[in-house]
């Protein structure tokens, strides 16, 4: 009520000031003079409407400064808004019913080439975005408008401002246009690009130091940690199945010759490759694992009984002698492979990884390029 009373009272004064100032100006303009005397003699013959002059005069006066100060703060702010919409660093726009700007800041002006207010009443198939892109933006708007929800995409491609290829995050909101009963929508676009590279690049990061915590360096196969969790899966899966696995502790003989003669890079190359062949020897189910200098572990799965793993082991075995043509170089090792089976032999990983070791020194110590598996008897 006193907000309606309020509004009444500035319309009466802006009225009673439109209306003073035009019979000012259409009224015969009288010498200063002539204006003071004529005051003074309706001062004298009608003394009680001076307090209502001066009542009013001050209204208008007011009414007239509430105005000017409203109307100077409205512009204020609008300036303001405006800035601060300028110099964002995202595209902000708003497009009516029929796809054509009603606003648009200056990156997304600059995108097209031209200035915001040369985009007015324009679309996107005016500014040169090809009509299957228009279409999709302008149906996707009148979705946002009719059913009266925001649209957020989180992620999707787009044009950078140079032009390149890049990653956006848009968010859509249905707004009634100031001063009318036409409904528009509003919009704003990020380049996410620098983010979701930077994203990436972490995730490969992560992936990069978890490789370097769980595999070998040299040759990438599972280092001892990763070994022993694999090896502890696989023989809780083998507990429940009632199945049997085999463990093989190998060594590279004649090696230490090899550095010696050739060179540590020459024996870094054939190591690299001892690991590939043993990983082309193997079935998709085995894993193969380096614990260090020329030592590996292999994890045979499914075998049954112990002449197949052993059969396993003869086939890395024979891969193994094979000579290695290295850096114009040729270098030959065998293999001393040692095995203990579950539950054969022992029952959990530091009993097996015992027993095949001791199999291995076996086969070392009676000639080195053979395989031996763990028997209590060595007779």
């Amino acid at each position: 009520m006193r907000t309606s009373r309020a509004r009444l009272l500035t319309i009466l004064g802006l009225a009673l000031a439109a209306g003073l100032a035009a019979w000012g100006l259409l009224s015969p303009r009288p010498s200063p003079e002539e204006s003071r005397a004529s005051a003074m003699a309706l001062a004298a013959e009608h003394p009680e409407i001076v307090p209502m002059l001066l009542a009013l005069g001050a209204i208008l006066a007011l009414t007239l400064g509430l105005f000017l100060a409203w109307n100077l703060s409205l512009r204020r702010h609008d300036r303001h808004l405006g800035l601060l919409i300028d110099t964002m660093p995202a595209y902000v726009f708003a497009k009516d019913y029929q796809g054509r700007y009603i606003l648009a800041n200056r990156a997304m002006a600059a995108y097209y080439k031209t200035k915001p207010e040369a985009m007015m009443g324009l679309t996107d198939a005016d500014l040169g975005v090809d009509e299957e892109d228009f279409l999709a933006y302008r149906d996707q708007d009148r979705e946002v408008i009719g059913s009266g929800k925001a649209l957020f995409v989180s992620e999707h491609p787009g044009l950078r401002l140079d032009h390149s290829p890049g990653w956006f995050q848009t968010t859509k909101v249905p707004y009634r246009r100031p001063g009318t009963r036409r409904s528009a929508i509003l919009g704003i676009t990020v380049d996410i690009t620098e983010l979701k590279e930077a994203k990436e690049s972490l995730a490969e990061s992560k992936e990069r130091y978890r490789q370097l915590a769980h595999h070998d360096q040299l040759t990438g196969l599972p280092n001892r940690a990763l070994f022993s969790d694999l090896l502890g899966q696989a023989l809780a899966m083998a507990r429940r199945g009632g199945s049997c696995l085999a463990l093989a502790f190998l060594d590279l003989d004649y090696f230490k010759e090899v550095n010696d003669s050739l060179g540590h890079e020459v024996g870094d190359l054939l190591l690299k490759e001892a690991a590939d062949r043993m990983r082309a020897s193997l079935r998709a189910s085995d894993v193969v694992g380096r614990i260090g200098g020329d030592e590996f572990i292999v994890l045979l799965q499914g075998v049954e009984e112990a002449e197949a793993a052993r059969l396993a082991a003869e086939k890395l075995r024979l891969a193994l002698r094979e000579p290695y043509h290295l850096a114009g170089k040729v270098a030959r090792v065998s293999a001393s492979i040692g095995l203990a089976l579950f539950p054969e032999h022992a029952t959990d990983e530091a009993g097996l990884a015992r027993l095949a070791d001791k199999a291995m020194y076996r086969s070392k110590a009676e000639g080195k390029d053979r395989v031996s598996v763990y028997s209590r008897d060595p007779a």
